[in-house]
Order: C-alpha cells, then sequence, then structure tokens
C-alpha cells in the first residue's frame, strides 16, 4: 500500500539480495582468486520499479568482470526491456545451468 492509499499491486516488495563468493585457483597464474555471486529475487514481483533496475544494473557495473550477477524470476517484460536496451547478456539467470548466459 502506497502512502498515499493507493495499492498498486506490488504490497511494497523489493527484489532480494543474496550474496555468495567462492575461491577459484587460476593454474595458468598459480594464483587463488575470488568470485562473488550477487543473486538478485524478483520473485512475486509483477512489475519492477526503475530503482530496482538501477539497483541491479549498479551492481553489475561496479563488480568485477568475473563476478556473476544473477536475477531470478524476473518477469518476461523486464527481460525485454533490458534486452532492447542492450544489457541483457550483462546477466545470468538463476536457476540455469551455469554455463548459460542471457
Amino acid at each position: 500500500m502506497r502512502p498515499d492509499g493507493r495499492n498498486d499491486g506490488r504490497d511494497d516488495l523489493r527484489p532480494g539480495l543474496q550474496e555468495t563468493s567462492e575461491t577459484g585457483h587460476d593454474t595458468e597464474k598459480g594464483t587463488h582468486e575470488r568470485v562473488e555471486d550477487l543473486i538478485f529475487d524478483f520473485t512475486g514481483l509483477r512489475r519492477p520499479e526503475l530503482r530496482d533496475l538501477s539497483f541491479i544494473l549498479t551492481a553489475r557495473l561496479q563488480s568485477e568482470d568475473d563476478d556473476r550477477v544473477y536475477v531470478r524470476a524476473l518477469p518476461t517484460g523486464t527481460w525485454d526491456l533490458l534486452q532492447s536496451m542492450g544489457l541483457d547478456h550483462l546477466f545470468w539467470a538463476y536457476p540455469r545451468g551455469s554455463d548459460v548466459q542471457n
């Protein structure tokens, strides 16, 4: 419910965020590198707002190139919007095979 008493069907839902990390071994360099995973969960959100999209875009742009940013249950219309802007390749769908990128 909005502060003005109107209900737009969102019930003030925000995407959930889960952060994981793992350390991998780079055999070529002989070093250990930390890889971060961010998972944004849009389950129950029928229509994300601009601030939701800004949040996931900012997270992706501030992360390292080898870090993975996943989105779960992102509505089809939102995927279409990201695709039309040429931004869909920045995110991994969750859960899918670990090598499948959007």
